[in-house]
């Protein structure tokens, strides 16, 4: 291979580098929020809820859902790893509301989100880390809703992702990453041989 195809390939590699970094950064940095707004795709006909964390009971949260225009109160049940509930979807807006109820203790679950069409097949799914604060005190005070957990270090964890349409992409791109990085690396390697050769046989 000529130098010229070399110094192709070392441009190439870095281009496809910038961009595949640049892609993995803007996943962690943004991604569509169940608690603010998802939308729904065409064919979305149910939606599962699931807040995963040990010993998590019914008695401690509440869920609501606003779907285009119309709201829902979801009945969570107990599950292995915590609560699981679902409702029927239409394509458009979705919000979830969590909140604490009276006397719960503050908790941070994994929220899962799961959308499918009428035959059952996923159409999206997503998963974020939650901070639910603790429950009122006294009767009558109001709650305050669950929101992210910005101090967890594991928002990346995919996966399940955010909306993440998540799971599963990220490993793709590093490894594409540490193939190119080796591409790279030998093309730098070849470019130097090549020159340090003709300053020998210059000599």
């Amino acid at each position: 291979m000529g130098m010229r195809n070399r110094l192709r390939l070392g441009v190439i590699g870095s281009v496809l580098l910038s961009v595949l970094f640049g892609a993995g950064s803007a996943a962690h940095a943004a991604g569509p929020d169940p608690l603010n707004q998802l939308t729904l795709p065409a064919g979305a006909a149910r939606v599962w809820v699931e807040l995963e964390q040990s010993g998590l009971t019914g008695d401690a949260v509440s869920v609501g859902a606003e779907n285009a225009g119309s709201t829902v109160d979801v009945v969570m049940t107990p599950t292995t790893f915590g609560l699981h509930g679902e409702f029927a979807a239409v394509p458009g807006s979705l919000k979830l509301t969590i909140l604490p109820k009276p006397g719960a203790p503050a908790t941070r679950p994994d929220l899962a989100v799961t959308v499918l069409d009428a035959q059952g097949q996923v159409l999206q799914s997503a998963n974020l880390r939650l901070a639910i604060p603790a429950g009122p005190a006294k009767p009558g005070e109001e709650p305050e809703p669950a929101v992210p957990d910005t101090d967890d270090d594991s928002q990346g964890r995919g996966a399940k992702g955010k909306m993440a349409r998540t799971g599963g992409e990220e490993p793709v791109w590093l490894a594409l990453a540490g193939a190119l990085l080796v591409i790279a690396g030998g093309t730098v390697w070849g470019v130097r041989r090549v020159r340090a050769s003709r300053e020998e046989v210059a000599r």
